[in-house]
């Protein structure tokens, strides 16, 4: 399974909302031959760390793909960047944000790419979305079942469903 993490909370330069460039990265992503299967809910998340910044619209999706892993982030990255996004400092605000979650339960650690994403286990945007996409999915690396990480992240992080 492939799952990719869309993340929004500024609006384009063509007036879309965050919930809109969630969509509209999607259909960007079918042009280039990822292929949603399954999509979650949209959820809605104060921004981490926590700041003053606009909430975070969040989902997750899975895919199907003829490329690897690498050249799958290079994509998205071309898709980030057509959107209008601009890199600033980690955790700043951005128009969209596509992150390979998961690829096949693979194992990647290179000076660009980490697999499975290395802060999946932290954040309830992620995890939530994920549960909903594959109810018994396990992290490749700790063999923690979706259930038990969920549980392991406290209460600290405010999420909510907005669309299902």
């Amino acid at each position: 399974m492939i799952i990719i993490g869309l993340g929004s909370n500024l609006t384009s330069n063509i007036g879309n909302n965050p919930q809109k460039n969630c969509q509209l990265a999607l259909e960007k992503m079918r042009e280039v031959n990822i292929f949603p299967i399954k999509v979650s809910s949209f959820f809605e998340s104060a921004p981490l760390p926590v700041s003053t910044q606009p909430w975070f619209v969040n989902i997750a999706v899975s895919v199907k793909t003829e490329l690897d892993p690498h050249k799958l982030l290079n994509v998205l990255l071309s898709i980030e960047s057509e959107m209008g996004r601009k890199r600033g400092g980690r955790n700043a605000p951005r128009v969209i944000d596509l992150d390979i979650l998961v690829f096949n339960n693979m194992i990647i650690k290179t000076e660009n790419l980490v697999l499975p994403h290395p802060r999946i286990v932290d954040r309830a945007f992620v995890l939530y979305p994920i549960k909903e996409l594959n109810p018994s999915w396990e992290h490749p690396v700790s063999g923690k079942n979706i259930a038990n990480l969920i549980n392991n992240l406290g209460n600290e992080q405010l999420i909510r469903v907005i669309n299902r």
